[in-house]
């Protein structure tokens, strides 16, 4: 499952996933490679993109909201 998970996770969108567990982890893997840049700095540009694919996929956007207030708190300290 998990290498389903990785090899559709860019291109959710186009492929036919049957087993919802692996749906929704490729949906998730795919939020968080938007979230995090290929430097691993996260920039408006991304948190908008990854709303917008959290948005279009239907996954918990207050939790999305409330581990992004966390990093930015543990990184501001």
């Amino acid at each position: 499952n998990l290498i389903e998970v990785i090899k559709n996770c860019d291109n959710v969108q186009d492929t036919t996933i049957e087993d919802t567990n692996v749906l929704l982890s490729a949906q998730s893997l795919h939020v968080t490679r938007t979230l995090f840049s290929s430097k691993i700095i996260i920039t408006d540009e991304n948190i908008e993109a990854a709303k917008a694919l959290i948005t279009q996929y239907k996954l918990d956007m207050p939790s999305f909201e409330l581990a992004l207030e966390t990093i930015k708190n543990s990184t501001s300290s």
